[in-house]
């Protein structure tokens, strides 16, 4: 099947960087670079609120030697790692000084996933489960739910990677399963030759 975009839904930055490679796109969206559980891309979706999303107040920092490993947003269920100045592998201790650029690189990643509400656009969302989720059949519904309430011109189709090839309703299944922890990009070939069996393309710019 042919797809216009390609959206991935997390759970990480290599689960992205993997479907960019495998179709050859470049464009990022929100769920991109974080760490989010499947709830967690749930309750961003139902609550648009990139004030609250980085409200410092309610954020947590996990500090490691001489800076933030990682910084957490229990609210919504997010890990960032790439939002903030980092210093090698840590990021800033003065992080707080950054807020207002995090917001407004979320805020553009926002209004760009609106703009594919468009009756021309037939996109392909995709999630990667983590072996320590547990996979739940009401919030993959309701995620599907959100993003057609949230899209309702463009036509959506819905694609679930987990370890196990794990199936729900409305999802197609696919397995793939890489616990590699270097480099972070994954194994290449693993991946590309699960995608590759779903037999789908995403269309260049030309083409659509």
């Amino acid at each position: 099947m042919d797809f216009t975009r390609l959206v991935s839904l997390g759970f990480r930055c290599r689960t992205g960087f993997r479907l960019r490679q495998h179709f050859g796109v470049a464009e990022t969206y929100l769920f991109d670079w974080w760490i989010i559980s499947t709830s967690g891309v749930l309750e961003v979706l139902k609550d648009w609120d990139v004030d609250r999303l980085f409200d410092a107040d309610s954020m947590e920092e996990f500090l490691t030697g001489d800076g933030v490993g990682w910084i957490d947003q229990p609210r919504y269920g997010v890990r960032f790692f790439h939002d903030f100045p980092k210093v090698g592998k840590l990021m800033t201790l003065q992080w707080r000084d950054h807020l207002a650029n995090a917001k407004s690189r979320t805020a553009h990643l926002m209004e760009k996933f609106r703009r594919l509400n468009s009756p021309g656009e037939r996109i392909l969302f995709v999630r990667e489960a983590p072996v320590w989720e547990t996979l739940s059949p009401p919030v993959l519904e309701q995620l599907q739910g959100e993003i057609r309430r949230a899209l309702p011109q463009a036509e959506c189709h819905f694609v679930l990677i987990s370890p196990e090839g794990a199936a729900a309703d409305g999802w197609e299944p696919l397995k793939i399963d890489d616990p590699a922890q270097e480099p972070w990009t994954g194994d290449e070939q693993l991946w590309d030759a699960g995608l590759a069996t779903l037999g789908h393309r995403v269309l260049g710019a030309a083409d659509r």
